[in-house]
């Protein structure tokens, strides 16, 4: 995207004053796409840096009437919403799922995105959602955060346990080896190996079932007594 001088901003809002603009941002952690629209449906697109007190400034700075400010809810938070607001500026915090989408796909970039979120706004067309505090934020992060842990330490200990199987314990006469079967599908046949050492054997049988045998010397070796 071009830069845009502060001089051409100026030149773009000359003999609007007093007509309502709408900004839509679309915001990521290095930097801000914003657009500014003007009551005649014209709209100037720039970059600024990532910076909540930036687009307060820029905006200010402009000493126009803002009818709104619309960026899409993310993983940057709400400090900039709650900047604006502490500036006397209407903000709209959209969640992504109800943001109007083309129905057929089309271009899509930072530029358009924040082009589109200005246009629904100037046509009402987007609901914000419920701000929070930072109090409010940080609690969130908090508990979000203690369930990730929860979650990944749950599947730390499935990792570790065995896969639940069927097992069966087949006795022989004296001197035969004993056959150990886990099975994942109940009704897979026992196969049963010559062999007196303790051997596993791993017999594929189509997409989700398989066959494990152990065969053993005596029924402690297999329990590991």
């Amino acid at each position: 995207m071009a830069k845009i001088s502060l001089s051409s901003l100026r030149q773009f809002v000359v003999g609007f004053e007093r007509e309502l603009f709408h900004v839509g941002l679309d915001v990521h952690k290095r930097s801000y796409h914003l657009a500014l629209r003007r009551a005649d449906g014209r709209s100037l697109s720039l970059v600024i840096p990532a910076s909540p007190q930036a687009v307060v400034d820029l905006l200010d700075g402009l000493n126009i009437r803002i009818g709104a400010v619309a960026y899409e809810s993310g993983p940057t938070g709400f400090s900039l919403a709650r900047m604006l607001q502490v500036a006397g500026i209407q903000v709209i915090v959209a969640a992504p799922s109800k943001i109007p989408r083309s129905v057929t796909p089309g271009a899509k970039c930072d530029r358009l995105d924040c082009l589109k979120l200005a246009d629904y706004a100037t046509k009402g067309m987007l609901k914000s959602i419920a701000i929070p505090s930072s109090q409010e934020e940080a609690r969130r992060a908090l508990l979000r955060r203690r369930h990730m842990l929860v979650i990944g330490r749950a599947a730390v200990d499935r990792d570790q346990e065995p896969h639940p199987r069927r097992r069966e314990l087949i006795e022989r006469d004296p001197g035969e080896p004993v056959a150990f079967l886990t099975s994942r599908q109940p009704g897979d046949q026992l196969i049963v190996t010559p062999q007196c050492r303790l051997k596993r054997q791993h017999q594929q049988r189509g997409r989700g079932n398989s066959v494990h045998v152990v065969i053993a010397e005596d029924a402690d070796l297999l329990a590991g007594r």
